[in-house]
């Protein structure tokens, strides 16, 4: 069934027993991947007589189709952004108290995830363009690039201190892949092995440069990578293949720290295509603008955060001091 046949049965007083199955699958066409097959079973159950039709993928229909699908999941993607990005900003305490309880409005959950946004980007506003950069995973991406450029002083501390924590909430114990995952140090170790011997985030950044499948850069950081491939992919999670084209290695690395190569334009190169890639740029266009802001706020974060840890060792370090003299 597609999304009109499904609200046809919505409006109709037939079906009784499938009419909450089609109300599932109308409002979660391109989530509920086997809302199609719960319906279809309990359609014979009822006694109807099912008659599968093959689609055409080709027909007018089908492509109606199918671009119906995408506009019903974009407007459903733009009306979540909007709700969490218009919700009204709690405290602390509220945001607490909707994370406590069990059951949660659809404006409760807008409200928690705005929250969470806040709190997780340090900002005190929230805007659309952020929202959805969050939601195509912005702040891991962003995170790993603030611990290699600005923030890399306080990358060992923040580790540690995921540790201690993690630590603690297991008992004294942890699960070590787990720990890996947590922790950033490994990835930035290995991109800093990258920078070091290819400069490649100076050459990449900088303005005006241009690159294809044929810059030796990119040849030379293939063939680096490509040595210990297994390495790479377990730390970085980039995915690399052995067929990966230079362009293809670059743009897989540089998405884990948020960065892609922009097609400019196409070249001939004989008989075949070569199509030139300008510098890098944010992966998250529409945010690009609050990604500077977001950098300055986790950098200042991490400055109070030391500087507090340290005014309270000094503390209690004066007071063992005053007890041993006593």
């Amino acid at each position: 069934l597609g999304y009109r046949e499904a609200e046809k049965l919505i409006e109709s007083n037939i079906c009784p027993l499938t009419k909450y199955w089609a109300k599932v699958g109308a409002k979660n066409n391109g989530i509920n991947y086997h809302y199609r097959e719960i319906l279809l079973a309990d359609l014979e159950a009822e006694g109807w007589n099912i008659i599968v039709e093959q689609p055409d993928l080709k027909s007018e229909k089908s492509k109606l189709a199918w671009q119906e699908r995408r506009e019903i999941q974009n407007n459903s993607f733009l009306d979540e952004v909007n709700s969490i990005a218009l919700a009204k900003d709690l405290t602390d305490s509220e945001a607490q108290k909707i994370e406590r309880s069990r059951t949660r409005t659809r404006t409760q959950s807008a409200q928690l995830a705005k929250h969470q946004i806040r709190q997780r980007y340090g900002v005190s506003s929230v805007s659309c363009e952020l929202v959805e950069a969050d939601q195509q995973k912005l702040y891991p991406a962003l995170r790993l690039r603030f611990w290699l450029t600005v923030g890399r002083k306080y990358l060992e501390d923040s580790d540690r201190t995921l540790v201690l924590k993690q630590s603690e909430r297991g008992g004294g114990s942890f699960f070590i892949p787990d720990l890996n995952n947590l922790c950033s140090i490994s990835k930035i170790k290995i991109l800093e092995l990258l920078d070091s011997r290819f400069n490649f985030l100076e050459e990449l950044n900088q303005s005006g440069s241009s690159w294809s499948n044929k810059s030796p850069l990119l040849i030379e950081l293939k063939e680096f990578v490509q040595k210990d491939l297994v390495r790479f992919n377990q730390v970085l999670r980039c995915g690399i293949a052995k067929t990966d084209s230079p362009i293809t290695v670059a743009q897989k690395i540089l998405k884990v720290i948020g960065l892609k190569l922009p097609c400019l334009r196409n070249e001939r190169d004989g008989n075949k295509r070569l199509r030139i890639y300008g510098s890098a740029i944010s992966r998250f266009g529409s945010s690009a603008h609050l990604e500077n802001q977001i950098l300055d706020s986790w950098l200042l974060g991490a400055s109070s955060a030391v500087s507090n840890r340290h005014n309270s060792q000094t503390v209690r370090d004066r007071a063992i001091l005053k007890s041993g003299a006593a």
